[in-house]
């Protein structure tokens, strides 16, 4: 449907499938169920840009330097937020034992 209508599909769940791994899909890169932890919004971040510089929307005049410009380490951004990874963590657990994953509230 977006090939006929000429539309840039960006398939996030394959992102998160490739960049999970053997785990959960994603659940490295959420706080809970649904709030992007700084990975999830880099990765859908990622997969926007390379979309677009796929599919030559862009213009053929555009030159992307993929070496310009590197995602900011996580850790490095929540050392700034101290209280940021505590938080995180408490809301984790509380979606995972809302949701009766035992395994995950630990």
């Amino acid at each position: 449907m977006a090939r006929e209508d000429g539309v840039i599909l960006v398939d996030i769940d394959l992102a998160f499938t490739q960049a999970s791994g053997p785990r959960l899909v994603g659940d490295d890169r959420f706080v809970d169920a649904v709030h992007l932890r700084i990975l999830g919004h880099q990765l859908i971040a990622k997969a926007v840009a390379d979309a677009i510089r796929e599919s030559g929307v862009a213009g053929t005049h555009i030159r992307w330097n993929l070496d310009a410009y590197t995602d900011p380490d996580p850790e490095t951004l929540l050392d700034g937020n101290p209280e940021m990874p505590a938080r995180e963590k408490i809301a984790r657990q509380s979606s995972c034992a809302a949701a009766g994953r035992s395994d995950c509230v630990r």
